[in-house]
């Protein structure tokens, strides 16, 4: 048996995740396992709960990058005519939420979605200059 791990950052939280070496008294741990359960018991519910608060954090990191970029609009395009890495995010995040917004929608009328979230971002993000799938 492995010892489970407390991650100290974001990239020790990825792998312990991909592992499954989460520490489950952590609040991470705890939520981790309570989004399972939540999931096996009623997908549907769960997967609207998560696109909710998947769209709020989207909306919010769209207006904090607009904002920024309003401030400094030097920063929208680079000397060449290229997007900003903070623009692209902005065009990323603004696809996502229309994506989020697509399947809540499709729960709402009482017909989820035929592909999940991560495909319609993953499709989303290919047509994107400067992207490959």
């Amino acid at each position: 048996m492995t010892k489970k791990v407390r991650p100290s950052n974001s990239e020790e939280l990825l792998t312990a995740i991909e592992v499954g070496d989460i520490d489950g008294r952590t609040r991470t741990g705890r939520a981790l396992r309570d989004i399972k359960k939540s999931v096996k018991s009623n997908f549907d519910c769960a997967a609207v709960q998560i696109l909710e608060e998947d769209l709020a954090v989207l909306i919010i990191l769209q207006r904090l990058i607009a904002e920024q970029l309003l401030k400094n609009p030097k920063e929208v395009l680079d000397k060449k005519g290229n997007c900003s890495p903070a623009l692209n995010a902005y065009l990323r995040f603004q696809t996502a939420s229309k994506s989020a917004l697509l399947a809540l929608k499709k729960f709402s009328e009482g017909k989820p979605p035929a592909k999940g979230l991560a495909d319609l971002i993953r499709e989303q993000s290919e047509g994107e200059p400067g992207r490959s799938g």
